[in-house]
């Protein structure tokens, strides 16, 4: 089975609907520079807003995550991907795991996926602390 931890998300964006909150994990993600106004993430730019979530001291997802559950079409791959809320679990002051169970050979794929619920984010910073499973095949992304 694969697996990808997630120990701490970290978004800078720009967008006007989001309430900063602190940067709990400091000593793994550095926190962007807020200077009164914006927050600059070194070689990236400045973002009009920071959220943050910290899953080694949380066990559900903050208000402005979703875990999706819709299928992806095969396309170019060989499987269709069937995102699932089954496939996210929570490690009380760990982390949160998303699951690929093993020996699949038929459509769809299950697996895991978490989004953003905002749709006006014009540019972002994403940073993410996180263990990713050795699996071959598994693909892992921000």
């Amino acid at each position: 089975m694969a697996v990808l931890q997630t120990l701490s998300l970290l978004l800078a964006v720009a967008a006007s609907s989001v309430n900063p909150m602190p940067l709990t994990r400091r000593d793994q993600s550095p926190p962007a520079d807020y200077d009164g106004c914006t927050y600059n993430v070194t070689g990236v730019g400045n973002f009009n807003t920071l959220v943050t979530v910290d899953f080694t001291q949380t066990s559900t997802l903050p208000s402005w995550l979703e875990i999706n559950t819709y299928t992806v079409a095969a396309g170019y791959q060989p499987y269709a991907r069937q995102f699932s809320t089954d496939n996210i679990v929570f490690n009380p002051g760990d982390s949160m795991s998303m699951l690929v169970p093993g020996n699949q050979s038929t459509d769809p794929i299950s697996s895991a996926q978490v989004a953003t619920i905002y749709d006006d984010i014009l540019y972002g910073s994403v940073r993410t602390v996180a263990k990713a499973s050795p699996e071959a095949g598994t693909v892992h992304g921000e």
